[in-house]
């Protein structure tokens, strides 16, 4: 898997995320697509007053061969959203997208270096992750109460 991301300037990480259970330490992206030596971050939760967001698709091209690779498209950039059905909401310390009625996302500050997801349903954008505060689903899988540090991204799919 590469590290050749392109990350925004503006992004900073924060030292923990908890991600449905799951804690991520000292890494970079939370979760990426990796396919045929390109590399391109899905999600990204950084610092800042609120927790920062930015939250890419997959756009597939016109042709709908089984080979094409979808292009990623930035549906949520710096908490600022780029799709008119995404909504953002927001709460002391807490960050809600949402499509719709259905949340997405709910990303908690709980101190200035540590953030938690308490919801993910990537599902509704076309990726089969999801989950609650105690378990990620990843398509058939299920990751309950791990750690990952240290390490760049911690879900690349």
């Amino acid at each position: 898997m590469g590290n050749n991301h392109r990350l925004p300037k503006e992004y900073i990480p924060f030292g923990e995320i908890i991600i449905c259970g799951n804690r991520f330490i000292d890494g970079k992206i939370p979760i990426s697509s990796e396919r045929d030596g390109k590399s391109h971050e899905i999600l990204l939760i950084g610092k800042g007053v609120l927790p920062q967001i930015w939250l890419a698709v997959p756009i597939l091209p016109s042709s709908q061969s089984n080979y094409a690779r979808p292009k990623w498209r930035y549906i949520v950039e710096r908490n600022k959203t780029r799709m008119k059905n995404v909504e953002i909401k927001s709460r002391p310390n807490t960050l809600i997208l949402s499509l719709g009625i259905s949340i997405i996302l709910e990303v908690n500050k709980l101190t200035d270096n540590i953030a938690e997801v308490s919801w993910l349903d990537l599902r509704l954008l076309g990726i089969n992750i999801y989950g609650d505060k105690n378990v990620l689903n990843v398509g058939t899988n299920q990751l309950i109460n791990n750690t990952f540090e240290k390490v760049h991204t911690m879900l690349a799919i």
